[in-house]
């Protein structure tokens, strides 16, 4: 063994232990570990509209759900989208804790009110990383074609970045009528395009995808199992650092 060597806990090859080498080794050797989507998809029968990400980042695996790192943009464009900003809200002492974790129920049942439901390509793969898409192999799909068939109101398929579309039309076959796939530009903290930009084409396409009465807002109150919200969806005192709701409590 050379000295002041150890072993990388990645790929297990031995690595001198001067700093530069050391840095750089670790920097670029991440081990590719076969994993598998955590999920079900996020669905009623009745969904008119499907969202397919690619894979779960491992941040939004630590968080426990789509999309769930908070730097993803995806909850924040929806809230914009959908007309419910409590979307995006994430639960905890405070309003900056940074602990603090999304209510998953109320999302999902946001996107469920309103005919929209949310799944990924793909069902598992080995990804070199914690995150990169570029970085997927060994891809094995999830069962769209049958998800589809079994869903036959589906008419807009939307694809949450370049990389969903590519796995899509390289693994998916839609039923007959197959439904319109649009590219919206992925909403992952790893794509540059300003906040602004990507909202703008999300609501382009969802003006189409989905009829206007389908923007009402939902209460929260219809998930709200803690006390931590009014009926008019608005944050009250339960929590310190908390808003009052100005109807509850003029």
């Amino acid at each position: 063994m050379m000295p002041y060597a150890y072993f990388c806990e990645s790929c297990e090859e031995e690595i001198s232990q001067h700093a530069g080498v050391t840095a750089n080794h670790e920097k670029a050797c991440f081990k590719r570990r076969l994993l598998t989507h955590p999920w079900q998809p996020v669905a009623t029968p009745e969904a008119r509209v499907l969202i397919l990400g690619t894979f779960p980042s491992a941040a939004s695996v630590e968080y426990g759900g789509y999309c769930g790192n908070p730097d993803n943009h995806f909850w924040k464009i929806m809230g914009k989208v959908l007309d419910s900003p409590m979307i995006a809200l994430r639960v905890g002492p405070s309003a900056t804790d940074p602990f603090a974790v999304p209510n998953w129920d109320y999302r999902y049942m946001i996107l469920k009110s309103k005919g929209i439901a949310l799944w990924d390509v793909v069902a598992s793969c080995e990804r070199k990383g914690r995150s990169s898409d570029s970085e997927l192999r060994d891809i094995t799909p999830n069962p769209i074609g049958e998800f589809l068939h079994d869903h036959p109101e589906v008419r807009t398929v939307v694809l949450n970045g370049r990389t969903a579309e590519k796995l899509y039309h390289q693994f998916i076959t839609p039923p007959y009528p197959a439904p319109r796939a649009v590219y919206c530009p992925s909403t992952s903290p790893r794509n540059a395009m300003p906040y602004a930009k990507k909202l703008r084409a999300w609501r382009r396409t969802f003006r189409t995808a989905l009829p206007k009465r389908e923007f009402d807002p939902v209460p929260f109150a219809a998930v709200n199992k803690g006390g931590l919200f009014c009926k008019h969806g608005q944050l009250i005192v339960s929590l310190p650092g908390h808003a009052k709701c100005p109807q509850c409590h003029p």
